[in-house]
């Protein structure tokens, strides 16, 4: 798992910048305008309220990736110079649940009583909020960082784009 000593957030952040430098939007206000994100969401990002670190959400950075036609997973790259486009509209959330299924399953964690006790604590409420299709809970960036050291992967192997099965 390399990171660059950076966790994910720091390394979303750092990315989002090289997209608006990349397309020439260099204020909050004018990435605001291009993503359709309002610029209070997009500030508080950067700012630390009382000292803590505002994370986006991956349904937020969805539609910001849907602007900049790249898969969300992307922004967890350290230093993404970008070159792929997507073509499709992101879904983090449905990303992440394939991956964890998969990843689980390739660390003899095939059994969702398995992921839950050794993944989440025991914590089956949690689990199933995340893993639910239709009005699941978003998992906070933080919490797939600690997933992926679980599995001793990256964050991007977490929400990379999935293969359709035709």
């Amino acid at each position: 798992m390399n990171t660059n000593g950076k966790g994910s957030i720091v390394i979303v952040l750092d990315n989002i910048r090289v997209l608006g430098k990349i397309h020439n939007l260099n204020t909050y206000r004018r990435l605001s305008q291009y993503t359709s994100i309002p610029i209070s969401t997009i500030g508080s990002w950067y700012s630390k309220n009382g000292g803590k670190q505002v994370c986006p959400r991956l349904e937020t950075l969805d539609k910001l990736c849907d602007a900049f036609l790249i898969h969300t997973s992307e922004l967890f790259i350290p230093e993404n110079q970008f070159s792929v486009e997507s073509k499709g509209k992101n879904d983090s959330m449905r990303c992440f649940r394939a991956n964890l299924s998969q990843l689980s399953t390739d660390n003899a964690l095939a059994r969702p009583k398995d992921r839950i006790k050794t993944l989440f604590d025991n914590d089956s409420n949690r689990y199933y909020s995340y893993m639910r299709k239709s009005k699941g809970r978003s998992i906070p960036i933080p919490e797939i960082d600690y997933l992926a050291n679980k599995l001793d992967t990256t964050t991007y192997e977490l929400l990379k784009p999935i293969k359709e099965v035709i």
